[in-house]
């Protein structure tokens, strides 16, 4: 008597599609509303395409985009519709940064520049609820590299080709103090939430804390790495602080002075 058994299942054949093979998919929904930080990945289908000028910039706390022009004006777009709100020709200009709680807006105006110096080197303070000026600040020697509004909204940072920064009064428009003690370009500035120190990062390759009362220098930190640091900024509490340098992101424990993280990110 024979025994029967089940033959095992043949192996799935290969399979390659023909060229004339699709794959088809719904088509994504347009987006009609700015969605939240738990979502971690949208496909953007464009309703409106307009011509896109230098710095884009989000207005904190609203659903508009200021679309800031070098030399040609801005305009006050609608991101969920596209539609131009308003037109701003006499706001333009390079390296536009918001206050923490969107109600002025920092730009500089350059022109004629050569290396670090520009014979026109503005600073201007725009109030962006009615869009009308605030302040200009001149500076004649220099180049501003950065500009940062402190949290009170009373009180402006820059760094600039010099050696130094300076806070000036948005009230008054005068210099209150410089922070000096980098050996090199200062480039990117900070204020902690609470208002009371400020951080500067230098070509120097180190990263400076200051007491914003007073201008008094309180920690040097670094050198950061074989690059200078670009950015830096400090934790919602204000006791750690991390600067940003070309493949490289450290930070700092503000009461130790020691390092609690030191990342290297290596090109591929």
């Amino acid at each position: 008597m024979s025994s029967s058994s089940t033959p095992p299942a043949p192996p799935p054949a290969e399979h390659s599609p023909s060229p004339s093979a699709t794959l088809t998919a719904a088509a994504p929904q347009p987006l009609t509303a700015l969605q939240d930080a738990s979502v971690t990945a949208l496909t953007l289908v464009p309703e409106r395409t307009l011509p896109r000028r230098t710095s884009p910039r989000f207005v904190p706390g609203s659903t508009n985009l200021l679309d800031i022009g070098e030399h040609d004006g801005t305009r006050l777009l609608d991101v969920r519709t596209g539609d131009v709100i308003r037109e701003l020709p006499e706001i333009y200009g390079s390296y536009p940064r918001f206050s923490a709680d969107g109600s002025l807006l920092a730009i500089f105006h350059f022109a004629d520049c050569s290396f670090y110096a520009c014979k026109t080197n503005d600073l201007q303070i725009w109030d962006a609820r009615s869009w009308t000026l605030v302040r200009t600040f001149s500076q004649k020697d220099w180049r501003f590299n950065a500009a940062v509004i402190s949290p009170d909204n009373k009180r402006v940072v820059t760094t600039s080709g010099e050696h130094s920064s300076r806070v000036w009064s948005i009230e008054s428009g005068q210099m209150l103090f410089s922070l000096v003690g980098h050996s090199a370009i200062v480039f990117g500035t900070a204020w902690s939430d609470d208002g009371t120190k400020i951080a500067t990062a230098s070509r120097d390759k180190s990263v400076r804390v200051w007491d914003a009362a007073s201008g008094r220098a309180i920690a040097t930190l670094g050198p950061i790495s074989d690059y200078s640091p670009a950015e830096v900024r400090f934790d919602a509490a204000g006791r750690q602080l991390t600067a940003c340098a070309q493949g490289h992101i450290q930070t700092w424990d503000l009461e130790t002075r020691g390092s609690i993280s030191d990342i290297v990110i290596e090109n591929q």
